[in-house]
């Protein structure tokens, strides 16, 4: 989904427009890399079919070396042997014909592996990322401070396991073929998108996260931990992934008393709410919204929740409060990049409770 997003899509325009279509090469380095290396990358959209595969599984597999972030990588596809049968194979046949990686599976073993895919900094040339002299996403660095880098659990120890540390998953190599092995490492990288493409990411940001309440006299204290990420929640595109509290009050007689982290009208989080992201500025210190970071000179704000920490926030209630429901809540984007930038491109976010707590006093 990496370059036929429909958000990307929108913000790749907007950069071309502004900036010029060479300037979108910046973006595709991480989100189309074979569209830039192959000079398909531009502002319309002349990308073949592989190229708009975005991130694919032989791309990732041709890296030898990353450098840094901002998609400072080597890639050597020509060290990719063609398989037997693969010059005259359909991209279909091709797909359906598994005996081919079975014909000669130290080949494909040799072609496909890199010790260092099996390291944090194989993941770091598209997850960090500096323009301007400013950080805007920081997630190797997140991990590399954090105790899970401490403890040896990298990367791909969450995102490529059925959880962090854990190494073995039993399962079958190849679904047609009644082979089976200990370690089959799963490719579905669950992240911080909870989009149609990704609904399975669901469970495990549910897992990452933890919410806490209790009263001390008559105010409410919150707490948010970061319980199973290894960097922070949220991470990645932090400027549009919104985490939020909504707190509601009622009294004994079913009345609103007090409430934070509601929608407006809008569908905009109020005024005065917890919300747990980053909030990037331009040169002039205004809030940047429409994902333009090509403008942005400085962070504004960053009240991310990070690895092995937590946020904690306390809340006056009226006396008359009896009854309060606190949840917390995602979204993938705000509303005002969603209606400024998308423009009905696609549905809007949705908003998903991660977890809640109620009590009546």
């Amino acid at each position: 989904m990496a370059a036929s997003d429909p958000w990307y899509l929108k913000v790749k325009d907007l950069v071309a427009f502004e900036e010029g279509e060479v300037a979108v090469r910046q973006c595709a380095g991480c989100h189309a890399p074979v569209a830039l290396m192959t000079g398909e990358v531009g502002l319309y959209s002349r990308e073949s079919v592989g190229s708009l595969e975005g991130v694919s599984c032989v791309f990732c597999h041709t890296l030898d070396r990353v450098e840094g972030g901002n998609a400072r990588y080597l890639s050597d596809p020509g060290r990719i042997r063609p398989y037997p049968g693969g010059d005259y194979l359909s991209v279909q046949e091709i797909e359906a014909a598994a005996h081919l990686v079975m014909a000669d599976p130290q080949q494909h073993r040799e072609d496909m592996m890199r010790p260092f895919y099996r390291t944090s900094a194989f993941c770091q040339g598209c997850h960090e990322l500096t323009m301007n002299g400013v950080r805007l996403q920081s997630t190797f660095s997140e991990w590399a401070q954090s105790s899970y880098a401490e403890q040896g659990v990298t990367c791909q120890g969450c995102h490529f396991t059925p959880g962090a540390g854990e190494t073995r998953e039993r399962g079958r190599l190849v679904d047609h073929r009644p082979v089976e092995r200990d370690r089959v490492y799963r490719h579905t990288l669950g992240g911080g998108s909870l989009t149609v493409a990704a609904r399975d990411n669901r469970t495990e940001l549910k897992e990452a996260v933890a919410l806490e309440a209790a009263w001390q006299g008559e105010r409410l204290r919150v707490t948010v931990r970061n319980v199973k990420g290894g960097h922070a929640i949220p991470t990645g595109v932090s400027d549009l992934r919104e985490l939020w509290l909504e707190i509601t009050a009622m009294d004994a007689n079913g009345r609103e008393v007090f409430t934070s982290g509601h929608l407006d009208a809008a569908g905009r989080i109020r005024e005065g709410s917890t919300i747990f992201h980053t909030v990037f500025g331009d040169e002039h210190g205004n809030k940047i919204v429409r994902h333009d970071i090509w403008r942005a000179r400085q962070i504004l704000k960053d009240t991310r929740i990070p690895a092995d920490g937590q946020r904690q926030v306390s809340y006056r209630l009226p006396g008359s409060a009896k009854d309060v429901k606190v949840r917390l809540l995602w979204r993938d984007a705000p509303a005002d990049f969603q209606q400024i930038v998308v423009q009905g491109a696609t549905q809007p976010a949705e908003v998903f409770s991660l977890a809640e707590w109620r009590q009546q006093r």
